[in-house]
């Protein structure tokens, strides 16, 4: 079947859409944001259900466990990370569970925890997008950056205590016209914390020599999946609609070029810079590739076939920009996984892309959701999963 020859997959499973902050730049904001509908908390009976329904594939996908709100908010969170990665074991899934938080709530019994299962969680973001906490409290209303920064330094420390590599953390700045001024602090800031705490400094030649006759050693030479043990600073430039997007990347190259920030590891600490939003280089390079043909027609989005977004009550939705869950194809509390996910509904949305049909893919009140998309930047689908995709419905351009 196609999903099981498709790359980058990931599944947003929300396990709450409460918060904790009140973001300037988040859809809680807006009259479409989860604050316009019913709030609530994913049960572990129905998290149980999807978990045992998500298909085993070869490629890695990854187990997003958040979406509108905060995770760590949900009162089962501990049991349900436990209940995740204990499924991955069990039925040996080639999965990888992702999470971003704003490490409000990242108490001592949770960094335990993320410890304990390590080999699963690869990387945690953290939305930090501040120096100061006067910056702070101007972007994530409602937050504390003293309270942040000291249970991330327990995390740093537990994680050097207990010689463990895994996860790795990713400081997230996203630049924007309230937070310019701090790009340069903010790199400075962890790049000391990482000094401060770490014991050894990072040695990529010496890494890739102690992997050398590792499995993944011929990836290493031929510079594919592997990702060195670093944790990051992610300079982000803003996700905006088409319209502001030229601004938003005239800011951020600005602010990148006067602090001399570019993609490099500095000691402990990688630092990625990308105006396309992308964490994988090669990737990058690929969707750069894409913007600057001359095309006839738009491409089909990549969601419609990666990235199932799944809201706290267990309605599915096709796409991570649809927080009102208006292309909802069905909920998983009365369907299975497959039952929706290779729905005639869904079917339907797809051929409409993969036949620039974008005003048929319509929400429950008739509105063209897609028309004025440009879709997503990242997972990127190549011509050659949609050729599979193709061949398997028999579908004809």
């Amino acid at each position: 079947m196609w999903i099981e020859e498709f790359k980058d997959q990931y599944y947003l499973l929300e396990l709450t859409d409460f918060c904790n902050y009140n973001c300037i730049m988040c859809c809680h904001d807006r009259p479409e944001g989860p604050h316009s509908s019913r709030q609530g908390f994913m049960d572990q009976d129905l998290f149980k259900k999807i978990i045992s329904e998500l298909p085993k594939t070869k490629t890695a996908s990854g187990l997003k466990l958040f979406w509108l709100g905060e995770p760590f908010l949900n009162p089962t969170f501990q049991e349900m990370l436990e209940i995740a990665c204990q499924e991955i074991e069990k039925r040996e899934l080639n999965f990888y569970i992702d999470l971003h938080t704003n490490a409000y709530f990242l108490s001592e019994e949770i960094t335990e925890l993320l410890l304990k299962w390590g080999k699963y969680i690869p990387r945690i973001t953290l939305s930090l997008d501040a120096a100061t906490n006067v910056t702070y409290k101007k972007i994530r209303r409602g937050g504390d950056l003293t309270i942040v920064h000291k249970n991330i330094e327990h995390f740093l420390r537990r994680r050097e205590e207990t010689n463990t590599d895994h996860p790795t953390l990713i400081f997230q700045f996203i630049v924007m016209e309230n937070n310019k001024e701090e790009a340069g602090a903010f790199v400075k800031h962890w790049q000391d914390t990482l000094n401060r705490i770490k014991k050894k400094k990072f040695n990529l030649l010496k890494t890739i020599t102690d992997v050398a006759g590792h499995k993944l050693g011929k990836k290493i030479q031929d510079k594919l999946d592997y990702r060195p043990p670093l944790d990051v600073v992610w300079m982000k430039r803003v996700d905006v609609s088409p319209d502001k997007r030229e601004y938003a990347e005239k800011i951020y190259i600005e602010s990148m070029e006067r602090f001399n920030l570019k993609s490099e590891v500095r000691d402990n600490l990688e630092i990625i810079v990308s105006p396309y939003n992308l964490w994988n280089p090669q990737e990058e390079d690929q969707v750069r590739e894409e913007l600057i043909k001359e095309q006839p027609k738009r491409r089909p989005c990549s969601g419609l076939w990666k990235t199932p977004a799944i809201k706290w009550d267990g309605e599915m939705t096709v796409c991570c920009f649809d927080p009102s869950m208006e292309i909802s194809i069905g909920n998983l509390r009365k369907n299975t996984f497959d039952e929706l996910w290779f729905g005639e509904k869904i079917e339907n949305m797809r051929k409409a892309h993969l036949s620039g049909d974008f005003d048929k893919v319509l929400t429950h009140d008739g509105y063209k959701k897609c028309s004025n998309c440009s879709g997503l930047d990242t997972p990127f689908i190549s011509d050659e999963e949609l050729n599979i995709y193709k061949k398997e419905i028999g579908f004809e351009d």
